[in-house]
């Protein structure tokens, strides 16, 4: 299974804030769950400064196991291969992603 969250939504208020901290937390650090990201380290430093609540979860070090799909991407393709996961989908799937769906 996958999931694709949105964050400003699940955040609206405290009590929801609190709810979503507790279970990216236990999410993010359970070793039975492999965490993959497209630019995780810098999406993680995005979610952590836009939303202070989730700073203490969204740490790279609490994101354990993960994959970077730039990092394997370019142990096989070699540095500036690729520059979204849009691109990267369409490179490997033969259509790009379309986050809007």
């Amino acid at each position: 299974e996958a999931w694709l969250l949105d964050l400003p939504t699940l955040i609206a208020t405290p009590s929801s804030a609190a709810h979503l901290q507790a279970a990216l937390g236990a999410l993010f650090a359970s070793p039975r769950l492999l965490k993959v990201g497209f630019g995780l380290a810098a999406d993680l430093r995005v979610v952590r400064s836009a939303h202070g609540s989730l700073r203490c979860c969204c740490a790279p070090s609490a994101v354990s196991p993960s994959v970077d799909l730039v990092n394997e991407w370019r142990k096989l393709r070699g540095a500036g291969a690729v520059s979204s996961l849009s691109a990267l989908c369409a490179t490997v799937l033969g259509a790009p992603l379309d986050k809007r769906c």
